[in-house]
């Protein structure tokens, strides 16, 4: 998708930036469409090619037996991995399903020995396309709206054991009612080290390498094993993008990694106006330390929802997912991260720096229930504060709550409310 040269927003090919007036550079299609020539598939009537990428082409299609439309992706190339990534895909989707991603309709091998899967025709357009053609940021509650359905469909992806490893705009896409589905699980792969395919290595490193570089975690572009959080960082890449209309970094593929592996990202208040909870989110989503992220789809969904309806008012509450599209959600109850007020002296996080530096500060808590890490900028241990005649002090009195122990505790306090 081209990017405009000066403050690198989405734009269509040769088209002018509304904000700078640069023109967009002219986006070279991987493949001449007009050149293929349809695929012969039995039970399926080819129609005219939709889009092509790097691995696959799509093309319209409809199945004859009740006349569904459906869409046909079929892998440009003949090779082994190309299959396995097909095969991997199939998975996923034989997984998930409605609402989630699109239904399995039938899957194989063509003729010339090229994988295919047949899945149904989804009416909409995907998230790239919206932000194309934005002269403006999306407005907060709709920005919301557009990212709790995302990680409605995470928290169901991890659910069931997977990482999508390609969470991007051009894989979101956005249905006339308001339904967000997730497309392209070529990439992805189980958790907990369990092999869905023979060719799980090479798709390992074949993954740290494709995709889009500007929603790629530090982990994924190092090649290191990975876990749900991988996906969590993407979504703060995404949703950084939803609330400014740019990615977190620009520039060539090379400067865009480096960025991920070693730079912080401006934060989105100075690109837009964001309000300070959710841009403390999407701050802490981009943790380039996984520890340091929220710790699954579920907690970060219950805090973006309630920074969300923080900053909109009682008038203008963000709605969650109700109904049949919350079927794939998981019904457990689960811990709600609580959002403190920032630091009106630093404009800080609340768990790196205290709202009141001459009170006593309380153990400092991992930013995320359940990571285990500690904050960064916490508090000096009490031992350095406390006066000479400390150790005369009764037991009791160092045990009690409102005095410090040198020791770190064991379990910290956990910032969070049982919803």
């Amino acid at each position: 998708m081209p990017r405009c040269p000066s403050c690198h927003r989405r734009l269509a090919a040769l088209a002018v930036c509304s904000a700078d007036g640069a023109t967009a550079p002219r986006h070279a299609a991987p493949l001449d469409l007009d050149a293929e020539a349809p695929p012969s598939l039995a039970g399926f009537r080819v129609g005219q090619p939709l889009a092509t990428g790097a691995f696959s082409i799509l093309w319209d299609a409809t199945r004859l037996d009740d006349g569904a439309p459906a869409v046909l992706k079929i892998s440009r190339a003949h090779a082994l991995l190309a299959r396995e990534r097909f095969r991997c895909e199939t998975w996923a989707l034989e997984q998930l399903g409605p609402p989630v991603s699109p239904r399995l309709l039938q899957n194989g091998v063509l003729e010339d020995g090229r994988a295919y899967i047949a899945m149904e025709r989804l009416d909409g357009e995907t998230l790239a396309t919206r932000l194309e053609g934005l002269s403006a940021a999306l407005d907060l509650r709709a920005a919301l709206d557009v990212a709790l359905a995302v990680l409605g469909c995470l928290q169901a992806v991890h659910e069931r054991g997977l990482v999508h490893l390609d969470l991007a705009p051009e894989n979101v896409f956005l249905e006339p009612g308001g339904g967000v589905r997730l497309l392209d699980f070529g990439l992805s792969q189980r958790e907990r080290g369990v092999v869905c395919h023979p060719a799980d290595s090479a798709l390992t490193t074949l993954g740290a390498m494709l995709g889009a570089p500007e929603y790629a975690s530090p982990e994924r572009l190092r090649g290191e094993p990975i876990d749900a959080r991988a996906d969590l960082y993407a979504f703060g890449a995404l949703l950084f993008e939803l609330l400014t209309l740019r990615a977190p970094f620009s520039g060539d593929r090379a400067s865009v990694a480096q960025g991920h592996l070693s730079r912080q990202p401006t934060r989105p208040g100075e690109l837009a106006p964001v309000p300070p909870p959710v841009e403390d989110l999407v701050l802490a989503c981009l943790a380039k330390e996984r520890a340091l992220r929220p710790r699954d789809a579920v907690s970060l969904r219950a805090a973006l929802a309630s920074a969300g309806a923080a900053a909109l008012g009682p008038a203008g509450e963000v709605a969650a997912p109700a109904g049949d599209d919350a079927a794939s959600i998981s019904s457990d109850r689960h811990d709600t991260v609580v959002l403190r007020p920032r630091s009106p002296r630093t404009g800080t996080t609340p768990w790196c720096s205290p709202s009141r530096p001459a009170a006593p500060r309380p153990r400092s808590a991992p930013p995320w229930p359940g990571t285990g890490g500690t904050s960064r900028g916490s508090a000096a241990t009490a031992s350095s504060r406390s006066s000479p005649d400390r150790r005369r002090r009764p037991r009791s009195a160092r045990c009690s709550p409102g005095a410090r122990s040198s020791r770190p505790s064991a379990r910290p306090s956990r910032s969070t409310s049982r919803r």
